[in-house]
């Protein structure tokens, strides 16, 4: 990199209290630091001593004496100023005919502060957007390797290449001072270029001088303020001027030397104020417990860096948005959390925070923050504005929040507050912006809405504890958890111990239970070896009942099945097919009575049992179904808790391949499998089961779907190739985009399909005698091409049956004359006529009216 900027930024400061022209061994004070000159003013006549010697217009010209005039005595501490006058000189996009003035200066490299002073008329703010209609009051200072005004030529190596002003707000009647430090790495010009000036505004005290950074003795400052808040709060901080006071001596004593050099500063606040080994810290240990290792990532270095809006810290959650991990930045020593938007927008209120499990008692919060806004104009919309300080900004623990106030630009400030807690539990602390409106207009004196926040090195503790005793809360609670959860496994091994439907394995699980009734009665005391011996029993109890379960399972699931086979017997709307059932039930009865805690456990005769019962109960179902009472049939792994098991899937692997997982939108909840590629995706695929059937008549295959295609840029109904099928029949899912143009899922619907099965052994559409294929495929186009699709969602197949067609119409009502009128819809869910008031002359067939099926004979 050709040059870079001294502590990560170019930043301007404005003084109080104006100075004469610097002299070596003098020191200026940048945003991003304190500077020592080295050596001589290199610019030419930067005091206007000699008039407007060395200074010329944007063309080269001389500096017009009718447009600018230099004031004797006119500027601070009794130097000549140079005055717009503007008798001859324009505001407008003709910028060499505007009020302008500049100087270039050659320079070697090193680091170098370039500073003038300025006192506004009326005050505002500067420019440096170099666009039509952008440039009123334009001062800029920028590199090149000409020396010229980027407006002389269009030669690119003309143009400019590094600017290094930013926006100055100027106060209206004041002098004030504006310097910008920055590193060359090459031999290169410096340039002071100012044009659309306004009237009656004065400059003075112009330089380009040689530095070294030194130790910025404001870091110190903020050190003694942060350590004397402690020794005030004797409330809270009892004893802190014992531990403190010679440290905030020692620091105002190192105020007084202008020599410390940066590592200095830095070593003494952190020995003084740091979170390792520092006076600070030896104090607070005496009085408090630190328990900032409770919670994740408190110190940000370890976390990955992230720019805005990607996201929250690791282990840390976000809202609002717009958040990222920075790089050490200004005085913040370590990667922090940041949050960043342009000034065309408003950074809109957001959070950042996490939870551990800690004591009640009064919490110290340490934090670090800095936050800063920027100006608004056309295009530039980074340009900082390190003048007015954001508000809004707040740290909390729980529902306690504080406000931090006067929040700089350009550091950290260190924030500290005793939050009183009342509850042990899980205690959530973390940073709070308030929302900033959205800049409007083209002004380029507004603030806009955008900006960054900026948190860092918190610190949080717990006063009048100490570690020993907060270890013993975790142990306490720990041992407490412990006991509960052993205490609860061996309750419910006791319940279901004693449950009659359990035969097999009582006496292996009683040892069990006398076990870990033992150690939880011997294990009581709040230590680690207590602990582990109750956590190490727990699941071997679980496991335990595990193996009590499975070991009857088969025997549970019999006496189930018979229960609700005796319940369906009862069923008044289903009367065909009893004796049959009954018959099946009395079978599986009486084996399922013979069996005691003595018998040999059969697990093949079992499931064979249960197995020719529930044949029985779908055999009933099958004799009694007709539209109002439907005959249900098993879909094996019709969740999909197996994968895609005892489902025909293609041959696609990797990202082709149709994978199950838990689905949880607004149209959809529950177990589904997916196809999910990228947006080209254009695969055929299919997912099918083929099913034994054993009578003629309707069969009704319905599932809940959703297609999508990245493609898609409105919210409606799209072609997929897509279908539902069911044998010879199918149905077209058409699924509605979200519109934006996004590879995600948009709504899930529900489709059936109906087929007629005459004859089991031989009707168009089975696969093989008595075997009805159903699923979802998807096809090529009529073209042969394939349609692209990237996501194919399909979950909650149901086959049910209605019986042969005759019962099934003649279970389904004629429609009835309205007053109002209705739309009509097929089986497919297509409409086939709006607003009707009957269903004449429709071909005949079942057609769909408010939810309810009707027929046309």
């Amino acid at each position: 990199m050709k040059r870079r900027l001294l502590m990560m930024m170019a930043a301007i400061a404005g003084l109080a209290t104006p100075s004469f022209a610097y002299q070596q061994g003098d020191a200026v004070y940048t945003f991003n630091g304190k500077f020592k000159i080295i050596g001589e003013n290199m610019l030419t006549n930067g005091d206007f001593s000699d008039g407007v010697n060395g200074w010329t217009g944007l063309t080269g010209n001389a500096v017009p004496t009718d447009t600018f005039s230099v004031v004797p005595a006119g500027g601070p501490d009794g130097m000549n100023c140079l005055q717009v006058s503007m008798s001859g000189g324009t505001l407008g996009t003709n910028l060499h005919n505007s009020a302008n003035f500049r100087q270039s200066v050659r320079l070697t490299p090193g680091n170098y502060v370039f500073t003038y002073k300025v006192k506004a008329l009326t005050g505002g703010c500067t420019s440096n957007t170099r666009s039509s209609g952008r440039n009123d009051n334009y001062q800029d200072v920028f590199l090149n390797n000409s020396g010229k005004s980027p407006y002389l030529s269009t030669n690119e190596a003309d143009n400019i290449t590094s600017s290094v002003a930013a926006y100055v707000e100027t106060e209206a009647g004041n002098w004030m001072t504006v310097s910008y430090n920055y590193r060359v790495e090459a031999d290169e010009y410096v340039n002071f270029e100012f044009f659309n000036l306004i009237q009656y505004d004065c400059f003075a005290d112009f330089g380009v001088y040689p530095v070294e950074q030194v130790g910025d003795d404001r870091l110190l400052q903020d050190a003694v303020k942060t350590l004397e808040a402690f020794v005030a709060d004797e409330t809270n901080f009892p004893g802190a001027a014992d531990y403190l006071v010679g440290p905030i001596e020692d620091l105002k004593a190192s105020m007084e030397n202008p020599d410390l050099t940066v590592d200095d500063v830095n070593g003494m606040v952190s020995m003084i104020l740091g979170s390792d080994g520092s006076a600070l810290q030896e104090y607070l240990n005496t009085i408090s417990a630190d328990v900032s290792k409770y919670f994740n990532y408190f110190t940000f270095d370890d976390c990955a860096e992230k720019s805005a809006n990607k996201g929250a810290a690791d282990g840390w959650t976000e809202s609002g948005g717009r958040w990222g991990v920075s790089a050490p930045w200004s005085n913040y020593s370590t990667r922090h959390i940041f949050a960043d938007i342009n000034g065309g927008y408003g950074l809109g209120a957001g959070s950042q925070y996490q939870s551990a499990f800690l004591p009640k008692g009064k919490y110290l919060y340490m934090v670090q923050a800095s936050a800063y806004q920027y100006y608004t104009a056309a295009k530039e919309t980074y340009i900082v504005d390190w003048y007015n300080q954001r508000s809004g900004l707040k740290y909390f623990i729980n529902a306690d929040s504080v406000d931090m106030a006067d929040v700089p630009t350009w550091k950290a400030n260190t924030y500290f507050h005793v939050f009183n807690v009342a509850n042990d539990g899980e205690q959530t602390l973390g940073f709070y912006r308030a929302a900033n409106e959205a800049a409007s207009g083209n002004d380029r004196n507004r603030v806009s809405g955008g900006g960054q926040v900026h948190f860092d090195n918190m610190h949080i503790r717990i006063l009048g504890v100490t570690d020993e005793d907060v270890e013993r809360f975790f142990l306490e609670n720990n041992l407490a958890d412990a006991q509960n959860s052993l205490k609860t496994m061996i309750d419910s091994a006791k319940t279901v111990i004693a449950d009659s439907r359990y035969i097999w394995g009582k006496d292996v699980l009683q040892d069990s239970i006398n076990v870990s009734q033992g150690i939880y009665d011997q294990y009581t005391n709040a230590v680690q070896e207590d602990i582990d011996k109750l956590n190490d029993q727990m699941p071997l109890m679980r496991d335990a009942i595990r193996d009590y379960y499975a070991i009857n399972k088969e025997y549970t699931q019999l006496g189930d099945d018979i229960a609700a086979a005796n319940k369906l017997t009862g069923d008044e709307t289903r009367p065909n097919g009893k004796d049959e059932l009954r018959a099946a039930i009395t079978t599986a009865d009486t084996y399922y009575k013979s069996l005691n805690a003595q018998s040999e456990r059969d697990s093949l005769q079992l499931v064979k049992t249960d197995s020719l019962l529930n044949d029985a109960v779908g055999d009933f179902y099958l004799a009694n179904a007709s539209y109002q009472t439907p005959g249900y049939i098993t879909l094996v792994n019709d969740d999909f808790t197996d994968g895609t098991n005892g489902w025909s899937v293609d041959n696609g692997t990797g990202t082709a391949a149709w994978k199950a997982s838990d689905v949880d939108m607004p149209t959809y909840k529950g177990r589904a499998v997916v196809f999910n590629r990228g947006v080209t995706a254009s695969d055929n695929k299919y997912i099918v089961k083929d099913v034994y059937i054993k009578k003629t008549g309707i069969y009704e295959f319905s599932a809940t779907c959703a297609v999508h295609s990245s493609s898609w840029s409105e919210i409606g109904e799209n072609q997929t190739y897509t279908y539902l099928i069911a044998g010879a029949d199918s149905v077209n899912v058409i699924t509605k985009g979200d519109g934006s143009k996004k590879q995600q899922i948009g709504e899930w619907d529900r489709f059936v399909v109906q087929t007629n099965i005459e004859n089991v052994e031989t009707s168009e559409g089975l696969v093989a005698p008595h075997y009805l294929r159903v699923g979802l495929v998807k096809i090529p186009k009529e073209d042969g091409t394939n349609q692209s699709v990237n996501i194919i969602c399909f979950g909650s197949p149901v086959l049910v049956y209605y019986g042969t067609k005759e019962e099934y119409e003649s279970g389904i009502s004629d429609v009835e004359v309205v007053d109002t009128t209705f739309d009509v819809y097929n089986l497919n869910g297509m409409k086939v006529r709006s607003n009707a008031t009957s269903l004449d002359g429709l071909a005949k067939g079942i057609y769909i009216v408010d939810g309810k099926k009707y027929v046309v004979k």
